[in-house]
């Protein structure tokens, strides 16, 4: 079954990009190059292993479903939704791209 992304029920879509109900704004999944599916297959995979380990808590792992629902939610959004300061979400997302990054 191919997995598709419906952007018109992305709050943040809507509000960056005028839509046509005429036009069609599905992204087929077959449409990412592989290149990209590897990165996120390594990404997805590191983020379990520092679950597991124990460097990631139930509030980063929230941040990290918000981000996977809409790539580019507001801090405010973010913190609106998980009742945190939106520098405080900020701090938490940057030690979990440093986390990943450095596999750490």
């Amino acid at each position: 079954m191919e997995k598709v992304i419906d952007f018109r029920r992305d709050p943040i879509f809507r509000r960056a990009v005028h839509l046509n109900e005429n036009r069609n704004y599905h992204v087929s999944a077959d449409a990412v190059s592989e290149a990209v599916r590897r990165r996120a297959a390594a990404v997805s995979d590191r983020i379990l292993v520092l679950a597991q380990r124990g460097k990631l808590d139930a509030t980063d792992m929230q941040i990290i479903a918000m981000r996977q629902r809409s790539p580019m939610p507001t801090w405010r959004e973010m913190g609106n939704e998980l009742h945190m300061r939106k520098q405080s979400v900020h701090e938490r997302a940057e030690k979990i791209k440093t986390l990943v990054n450095t596999g750490l």
